[in-house]
């Protein structure tokens, strides 16, 4: 099984297709229901079956522990682009809703996100800026952690099919909900860079963020100037 998670924002869904694709043609079970949560899936621990789960406070550590022998990729982004991309995407954002102490509080659930999943021996971290960085080098990577036959052209077909071109025809073309294919929202793509939150952020907020992850940041290589 392979387990798809994260920091909200992070890059879970581009893990998801990612993964998909390359086992679509191996007789692999993909599950898209968002509400499939990490304690309702332990029963499926040893199938060829994809899913993408979130990160809930309710779970324990028990829930991630009793999955042994199975793939845990987890996605991971500066928390600061991930409040970035969150307040983008809620289009109708109140002002009023903007404090110092809520953006404060989605950039600290964003690190809670990760370090929830982090720290299984089994788990492998997929950053959203290496994504940004070098998508044909993740791609290959991802591939062979998985294990599965692919060449060159499987990693190039992949590598189109994840380009932000593609991934926002298919948010465009989403209308209505979700397409179940790419795991796409009509108002999923909010940037699609790294840094946005230096433009986005208003200074004190920043600051805020600072203090309160300041030490997470910088051992996680994201800086802080």
């Amino acid at each position: 099984m392979i387990v798809i998670c994260g920091t909200a924002r992070g890059g879970s869904t581009l893990l998801w297709q990612i993964c998909n694709q390359l086992c679509k043609d191996y007789d692999w079970q993909s599950i898209t229901d968002r509400n499939t949560l990490f304690s309702k899936v332990r029963s499926l621990s040893g199938t060829n079956t994809i899913l993408k789960t979130y990160f809930m406070y309710n779970q324990s550590d028990s829930d991630i522990r009793t999955i042994d022998g199975d793939l845990i990729f987890v996605a991971k982004r500066d928390p600061r682009d991930v409040v970035t991309s969150l307040i983008k995407k809620k289009f109708n954002f109140p002002d009023q809703d903007r404090t110092i102490g809520y953006i404060t509080h989605l950039a600290k659930a964003a690190v809670d996100q990760c370090e929830f999943f982090a720290h299984k021996p089994d788990t492998h971290i997929i950053k959203y800026e290496d994504y940004i960085d070098d998508r044909f080098k993740l791609i290959k990577y991802i591939a062979q952690i998985i294990n599965l036959p692919y060449d060159e052209n499987k990693i190039s077909e992949i590598y189109e099919y994840t380009s932000l071109e593609n991934q926002i025809d298919r948010a465009n073309n989403a209308q209505g909900g979700m397409n179940l294919t790419s795991m796409i929202e009509p108002n999923h793509i909010t940037d699609g860079g790294s840094g946005a939150w230096r433009e986005f952020l208003r200074p004190e907020e920043i600051n805020s963020i600072h203090e309160a992850i300041g030490d997470w940041l910088i051992a996680n290589d994201y800086p802080i100037q």
